[in-house]
């Protein structure tokens, strides 16, 4: 877990929230869109973790800063709401920002900021997304590594029709037989050299 990545987007958005654990014994930080576990390190308010982190006195106010109550079920185990989702192997640009994308049981898209994925790049182990809703029905994906939280996404929802679902996946078996005729006429070429 990169700590400097996500102190860069918390000072890139001149926002800092921070959360406690339910036991009181962990600090969840980050921006109003996305949250990270602190292991390691004490538990911290919002102003505390910029002071941490070299943020001058004067600078302090113009920082919009949150201690929140962490109200996220990040536990592995499965409950029936839970949507088990993968992230797509492709990415794409939205008014200047990359955004990473996953895809829901409703056929629809998530959106989540590619920037937000990179405090926890480094993790080269296989990652769980789940994607759960609070009680005041906001959608999150929890980030799991094993049993181990990584992060909490707060991803935006754009509804994609079932016609772009059909076109997109005609386009991707276009593709796949375009990859697989060039691999067939490859190997042909080498034999008959």
């Amino acid at each position: 877990m990169k700590y400097k990545k996500i102190v860069s987007l918390c000072k890139e958005e001149k926002t800092v929230v921070s959360s406690a654990s339910d036991s009181g014994e962990l600090t969840w930080f980050g921006t109003n869109k996305a949250l990270y576990p602190a292991y390691g390190l004490s538990v911290m308010t919002a102003n505390e973790i910029l002071r941490m982190n070299d943020v001058p006195e004067d600078k302090l106010e113009e920082y919009s800063t949150l201690d929140l109550p962490f109200t996220f079920d990040v536990d592995r185990l499965e409950k029936c709401t839970d949507q088990v989702i993968e992230p797509l192997n492709m990415q794409i640009e939205l008014r200047g920002t990359r955004c990473k994308l996953f895809c829901d049981a409703e056929k629809a898209v998530l959106f989540v900021e590619s920037a937000y994925t990179a405090p926890y790049a480094d993790v080269t182990e296989e990652k769980l997304y789940i994607l759960r809703e609070t009680s005041a029905g906001l959608r999150y994906i929890v980030v799991l590594r094993g049993l181990t939280p990584l992060a909490v996404l707060i991803p935006q929802k754009v509804p994609v029709p079932d016609t772009l679902y059909m076109e997109a996946s005609m386009i991707a078996r276009t593709a796949r037989c375009e990859i697989e005729s060039k691999q067939e006429d490859a190997q042909a070429e080498q034999m008959t050299l």
